[in-house]
């Protein structure tokens, strides 16, 4: 009876921390969200995406590992336009209720920038059928890594690439 007791409560402690920790990258999701968006941020809710080339076996430091870093492993997004970058956020579905991820800021530019945390640089697009596909930058991986926004919509796509062509000049 007492060895059952203990496992409940480690159970209730695992699920504890678990929620814990879901909420802090929560709370860190929101103020990312908020520090790099100002009054002309443009925000894209729901858009469907997939990470090509990424392999979390290809980080440079293998063993520099944080909960709070990003991972390429989420296929819904809200995307968070700006004037010379735009932030890609993940969403996932945990028991029912939608989870933000921690944030990736996708820079046009490679001069202004000087890989700050969560920061990565674009450094191709390309417009492949219905989808718009973003090759980038991360300086924790070693391969450039691709972005690829599924059925992107033309209003969106043009924005995307004119910010992107008036920033790389």
């Amino acid at each position: 009876m007492i060895v059952l007791k203990m496992l409940i409560g480690i159970f209730l402690f695992l699920i504890g921390e678990y929620y814990l920790y879901l909420y802090s990258l929560q709370k860190r999701a929101n103020n990312a969200i908020t520090n790099y968006s100002n009054n002309s941020s443009v925000i894209h809710k729901d858009l469907k995406i997939w990470f090509k080339n990424f392999d979390i076996f290809e980080k440079k430091k293998y063993f520099n590992l944080s909960l709070y870093d990003t991972t390429y492993d989420y296929y819904n997004c809200d995307l968070i336009l700006n004037e010379e970058s735009f932030l890609v956020v993940g969403k996932i579905n945990i028991l029912g209720k939608q989870k933000l991820l921690m944030p990736t800021i996708f820079e046009f530019n490679y001069k202004n920038h000087n890989y700050k945390k969560r920061c990565v640089v674009i450094d191709s697009i390309e417009k492949r059928n219905s989808d718009l596909e973003i090759k980038f930058i991360d300086p924790n991986y070693k391969n450039k890594i691709t972005l690829v926004i599924k059925r992107i919509s033309t209003d969106l796509n043009e924005k995307i690439l004119e910010k992107y062509t008036k920033n790389t000049k």
